[in-house]
């Protein structure tokens, strides 16, 4: 999530509505069975955080990194997304990478962070840790995906413009297009994206115009300054116009719960050529989460950030429907 300083997940827990949880804890996959790393990355040590299947041999295994937001934390993602839970039964490596001073540089060039002051390669260090995997694990390279909220989902965005000669889709989760990818970003080869997006956002705004960065000063939550987008719908329109997708449907979704689920409008695109294709999932009442996001702060205090769309399985199935397509051979 877009905020200026790192803090732990439970002191979010104000800013949106969430489900209890009156059950007992589920199942998941915990830090502490996640490797961490450090690695050097021109004068940088870039650390991450990787779930490998314990049955690896014999198949070749999607890759898939989960960028955290603004302020979040390779480990953050593992308990958000709860991803790695299904890593076993759909055969993926799960990667969670850090940014320099917990932030990517997106390309928003915010004046207020570190690493886009300093213009760190993120993409350099995302492409190094692809290759790096392909390197030690039996990858399908047609199935290498990217997927991060807010300030990672900004990332997922330039990550797709100029690293898709490895990555092939993308899903961006409370972030629209920023202005600047928008004149600049230009792909190469084809790739498939998604968005699911709260219209009810209040620090990426879905009509675009300055992303409001929150930070807590003297006990009042003020805004920074955090770059442009363009609207939600004009994001959608601008990857269907690079993907040269044309329109496929148009439909409302089932709320996960009825008591407390959102109104959930689908539209998806696709390129019959290519097979590239564009998503969006617009929740009218929703906010700057990660849709049915999990948080664990001990076995009595857990939950769910909102019970409207299973933001997890529906980019898995997304990445499970785009694999990038062989050339075909004469």
């Amino acid at each position: 999530m877009e905020r200026s300083l790192l803090r732990p997940l439970c002191s979010l827990l104000w800013m949106v509505p969430f489900i209890g949880n009156c059950q007992s804890l589920p199942r998941f996959v915990p830090v502490t069975e996640h490797n961490k790393e450090v690695i050097q990355i021109n004068t940088d040590e870039r650390t991450f955080y990787y779930y490998v299947p314990k049955q690896i041999a014999g198949r070749r295994y999607s890759l898939l990194f989960l960028l955290h937001g603004g302020g979040g934390t390779g480990d953050g993602m593992i308990y958000l997304t709860r991803i790695s839970d299904y890593a076993e039964e759909q055969g993926f490596i799960a990667v969670f990478p850090e940014g320099i001073g917990n932030r990517w540089n997106d390309g928003r060039n915010v004046k207020t962070s570190l690493t886009d002051q300093r213009n760190t390669d993120d993409v350099y260090f995302l492409k190094s840790l692809a290759l790096l995997f392909q390197a030690r694990y039996p990858i399908d390279e047609k199935r290498i995906h990217i997927a991060g909220i807010s300030n990672g989902g900004f990332m997922t965005q330039r990550v797709l413009c100029e690293a898709n000669d490895i990555f092939v889709s993308g899903f961006s989760v409370a972030a629209n297009t920023s202005l600047n990818l928008s004149k600049f970003c230009q792909v190469n080869h084809p790739v498939s994206i998604g968005f699911i997006f709260g219209k009810r956002d209040d620090v990426v705004p879905y009509d675009g115009g300055e992303v409001k960065i929150p930070y807590q000063e003297g006990g009042t939550t003020k805004r920074l300054a955090g770059g442009e987008t363009i609207s939600f719908q004009d994001s959608i329109l601008f990857w269907k116009k690079q993907l040269q997708c044309e329109f496929e449907t148009k439909k409302r979704l089932p709320k996960m719960n009825r008591f407390w689920g959102q109104e959930i409008r689908f539209e998806s695109f696709i390129n019959r050529v290519t097979n590239s294709k564009v998503h969006s999932y617009l929740i009218e009442e929703g906010g700057h989460i990660w849709p049915h996001g999990f948080y664990y702060v001990s076995e009595k205090n857990y939950g769910y950030f909102s019970d409207d769309l299973d933001a997890t399985k529906h980019i898995l199935k997304f990445f499970s429907e785009t694999a990038r397509e062989q050339p075909e051979v004469n």
